[in-house]
């Protein structure tokens, strides 16, 4: 069930960044986990890191 929503995804975010060229929606589709996970592991350091300095 995950394997095809990640699918969907990866094909929609493929096909949406088509207008940027080939290798950029390639690149996209594949690497879009990877954008999220840092992201979110960026903000939850970045709330830790504020919430003890005060």
């Amino acid at each position: 069930m995950l394997e095809g929503i990640y699918i969907v995804i990866a094909i929609l975010l493929f096909v949406a960044q088509l207008q940027n060229g080939f290798f950029t929606a390639l690149l996209t589709a594949v690497f879009w986990p990877i954008v999220i996970v840092g992201t979110s592991v960026f903000l939850l350091f970045s709330m830790i890191y504020h919430s003890v300095k005060k």
